[in-house]
């Protein structure tokens, strides 16, 4: 949840989730305001104040691309240099149904399935440079969830 350390700073916690349906990598193309540019994204985002992570991480995925899951897999967390967030990375292939997008009046985001080695080889090339995402993957990968 989002917090303060102990050194009183405010912590505001996020999760993302390496979403794997039908055999292939469930990715978020948001255009961003402030942005000129569209990015391309593990579902995810913030934690609400009193909502354990794992519930936030499965409101998160209904929420952005419409898939249900059961069933989560932590794989790590990590803080963001510089910044008072902390993100928590999940994995998931149980996906148990679908449902329409909940997304807020700013989101704009169309999700994509995509091939993992495909992911990998558009993160290696920079053409998706979100380090969470690539972070999501290795660690998917080092356990062998990928």
């Amino acid at each position: 949840m989002n917090g303060f350390d102990p050194m009183n700073k405010l912590v505001i916690r996020g999760v993302k989730i390496v979403a794997i349906y039908k055999g292939k990598l469930v990715i978020v193309k948001q255009s961003r305001a402030g942005k000129n540019q569209q990015t391309y994204e593990l579902p995810g985002g913030r934690v609400e104040h009193s909502e354990e992570l794992v519930c936030g991480a499965i409101r998160e995925l209904k929420e952005e691309t419409g898939l249900i899951t059961d069933h989560l897999i932590e794989l790590g967390t990590y803080n963001v240099p510089a910044s008072p967030i902390t993100i928590t990375l999940y994995f998931t292939n149980s996906i148990v149904g679908e449902a329409n997008q909940m997304l807020d009046a700013d989101e704009d985001i169309e999700v994509l399935y995509v091939d993992i080695q495909e992911a990998f080889n558009k993160i290696a090339n920079a053409t998706w440079n979100d380090p969470r995402l690539g972070i999501g993957l290795i660690l998917a990968r080092s356990q062998r969830l990928i």
